[in-house]
């Protein structure tokens, strides 16, 4: 408590001996009123003046539960506190585009403005007052540990959605007690958590069977055996991101086609060891399949593509960047399909070293493709762009092309056209957009 009256001292005015004459109420008045409308008007004048959010904040903090409850909840005169309270809790079961992006700004904002101690102590008010939560996003604060997530979890069973998301001190057993209270979980986002282990997910597998979205990526620690047990207890799964978890091999694939009927979105970037095998496995059993990322899956070829378009018929964004594999035969796979002609959106095949013009011609029957990525395909030329942008005006392509490369004069100097820079006449940019 020292150390939060300390805090509180050095960033509230209230707390000072020598107050600033300009204040209308004294010391004892400040610290008895506490009513909420009070405690409004008081954050208003003090943002009106340029007050920090940091003092701002202590005003929120430094009053009783009570008083707190409207205010905390409904600040309207500072969106460094909205930004905070909205990051903390969201009550709201749709998030609009507006309060996502207020969310996904200052992320670290609860983590760097306030010591642990008071981290403990909001979440420890939290837990007691706000028993009907269903959100919490507490991602990138460092300061949360095991205890901090005890705090929340004794009262608060009502939660649908957890984002743990590079909370680096939350271990095992601090997920397990999320999965043991929060069995009405569903949505659970845990990127960059490195205790994120396979014990970890048995525990939310086998306690959150309602789990509708669960993010994996970079939780480096998970194996197949993790991957395997989950999915068996959750058969209701709808998106699963397992981008960068590089142990993951085809036998996670095959548990997804077993047991996930439901799943509807797959992000395995980077999933390397994923072979042609495993995806056949998959699609046989995610028939739903509408958005599937396979960027940098470097085992996989063009039968992929065929069992993936033959099996899952409602695939809208195919993702295929960096697969060197991927040949002109598999595009063709794509463009021959008729689901794949009606409902694929966007297509991206940036680092296919091995497509050509004969795969632009292929996808002309794609009449619903909005966007194509074509970034650093080197044998796809400005004609063959051309023809399907002709055919379709609203398609959105990306695509660089290597300009022709004059021949060199020996010790000539001029001015680059592309980048506005003197250089020696042989060296040309590589590269210029057209979109």
């Amino acid at each position: 408590m020292a150390a939060i009256r300390t805090f509180f001292k050095r960033n509230v005015g209230q707390y000072s001996s020598n107050n600033n004459n300009s204040n209308n109420r004294t010391t004892t008045d400040s610290s008895s009123d506490t009513s909420s409308s009070t405690i409004t008007e008081r954050i208003n004048n003090q943002v009106n003046y340029g007050c920090s959010s940091t003092s701002t904040l202590g005003v929120l903090t430094h009053t009783n539960g009570d008083s707190l409850r409207h205010p905390l909840l409904n600040i309207s005169a500072t969106k460094h506190h909205r930004r905070f309270l909205l990051r903390l809790i969201h009550n709201s079961t749709i998030m609009n585009k507006q309060e996502e992006e207020l969310i996904n700004e200052n992320t670290c904002l609860l983590d760097t403005i306030l010591p642990k101690e008071l981290i403990l102590s909001t979440l420890f008010y939290l837990s007691r007052h706000c028993p009907y939560l269903k959100h919490i996003n507490i991602s990138s604060c460092h300061h949360i540990d095991d205890q901090g997530i005890k705090m929340i979890c004794t009262s608060c069973s009502y939660l649908e959605s957890w984002d743990i998301s590079w909370c680096m001190h939350i271990t095992e057993n601090g997920i397990r007690v999320v999965t043991e209270s929060c069995s009405k979980l569903t949505t659970f986002k845990a990127e960059g958590c490195t205790y994120m282990t396979n014990n970890a997910a048995m525990h939310l597998g086998k306690n959150c069977s309602k789990l509708l979205f669960l993010d994996l990526n970079r939780c480096s620690s998970l194996t197949d055996d993790g991957l395997i047990i989950l999915t068996q207890y959750c058969p209701l799964l709808e998106t699963l991101i397992i981008a960068n978890c590089t142990s993951l091999t085809d036998h996670t694939l095959i548990a997804l086609g077993k047991y996930c009927h439901q799943l509807k979105k797959l992000d395995a970037t980077l999933c390397s060891q994923f072979s042609d095998a495993g995806f056949l496995a998959m699609a046989q059993g995610c028939h739903l399949l509408r958005r599937i990322d396979l960027e940098d899956c470097t085992a996989i070829t063009d039968e992929t593509i065929r069992h993936l378009v033959d099996n899952c018929p409602n695939i809208e964004n195919f993702t295929l960047s960096r697969c060197e594999q991927i040949t002109d035969d598999g595009v063709r796979y794509i463009g021959s399909s008729v689901n794949a002609q009606e409902n694929l959106r966007v297509l991206e095949l940036d680092n296919c070293p091995s497509i050509t013009d004969i795969s632009i011609n292929h996808l002309l029957a794609c009449q619903n493709l909005q966007r194509l990525d074509i970034f650093d395909c080197q044998q796809i030329t400005r004609n063959a762009v051309k023809r399907i942008q002709m055919r379709y005006p609203h398609l959105k392509i990306h695509a660089y092309f290597a300009p022709q490369t004059p021949t060199p004069t020996p010790h000539q100097t001029t001015t680059c056209s592309f980048c506005c820079s003197t250089s020696c006449s042989a060296c040309v940019p590589s590269c210029c957009t057209i979109t």
